[in-house]
């Protein structure tokens, strides 16, 4: 997928100054690493029974969860899918292998909202209703992952730090 010029407010390397610059992703061969503090999303909501048959626990409002790649995990998505270059990152091939491993957990709630402002629009869709808050790892120091085939020669580098970790390790 392409989305056309992405201007960002980047310094490049080049005739040893920095200058702020716009980069067409056309070609897969311009590398971005992206990389920082790793997080797995936890979204909890509930539904509420639609009818009164069946056994009694399922008169009660049903929860549901699911999990999803947060932090640099997720923000290298969003450059894949915003640039088509070649994204060089941490990967997991699935959050729930990594859900007990020392990884930052963040929980959420979420509910049904209008999609618009529009009074014509009665459409909803599910967004945050509330930040639960944060579950650590057990030893305190939430875990980092490697970037998968890193290249020191990207051409551009993008760190997601929220203090979280990946400033306190030093590899």
């Amino acid at each position: 997928m392409y989305f056309g010029k992405i201007k960002l407010r980047i310094y490049r390397y080049g005739n040893n100054f920095f200058k702020k610059g716009v980069i067409t992703m056309e070609n897969k061969n311009f590398k971005i690493a992206v990389s920082g503090d790793i997080c797995i999303n936890f979204l909890l909501w509930k539904t509420n029974q639609q009818c009164d048959k069946g056994f009694s626990w399922e008169s009660f409002p049903q929860l549901h969860n699911n999990l999803k790649a947060g932090e640099a995990l997720l923000l290298s998505k969003l450059v894949k899918l915003a640039t088509d270059a070649t994204i060089i990152s941490p990967q997991i091939q699935s959050v729930e292998a990594y859900l007990l491993k020392e990884l930052l957990l963040s929980t959420v709630e979420l509910d049904i909202f209008p999609r618009a402002i529009d009074e014509k629009d009665d459409s909803k869709v599910y967004r945050i209703k509330q930040y639960l808050g944060f579950t650590g790892s057990p030893s305190g120091i939430p875990k980092l992952l490697p970037i998968v085939d890193d290249d020191e020669q990207a051409d551009l580098v993008i760190i997601d730090d929220e203090d979280n970790g990946f400033n306190e390790n030093e590899e």
